[in-house]
């Protein structure tokens, strides 16, 4: 029986939910004996509108994930700031990152919850 491997080109999208893996990049980790925090940064998209200019990162959102080889790791977001021209308004975009009324992503809420229904 012939078994068929997959490249990965990226270990991190096995990782990352796909909204992040999609539209942030990983500045830096730190891994402990106990934990694992994943630093991530929004990638530089401008706004397709003329007119805006960035003006660096919102503070970081901390986002609990899937444990990793039994540590539990947290995400550190951050966001771009869009700073409008004309108007002098500072945007961001916005994510669904984490489950409604939570600090986990959807993905491991998801989880949890089957764990509980068994």
């Amino acid at each position: 029986m012939e078994q068929r491997k997959k490249k990965i080109e990226d270990p991190l999208k096995l990782l990352l939910p796909s909204v992040i893996y999609d539209y942030f990049e990983l500045a830096h980790t730190e891994v402990s004996d106990i934990d694992v925090h994943l630093f991530l940064e929004e990638q530089y998209m401008p706004p397709q509108a003329v007119g805006y200019e960035s003006k660096g990162f919102t503070e970081h959102s901390v986002i609990q994930d899937f444990p990793l080889r039994g540590k539990p790791v947290y995400l550190h977001v951050r966001r771009r700031k869009w700073l409008e021209k004309s108007s002098g308004k500072v945007l961001t975009n916005s994510y669904d990152l984490t489950h409604l009324g939570t600090q986990i992503t959807a993905e491991f809420a998801a989880f949890l919850k089957d764990i509980h229904r068994e």
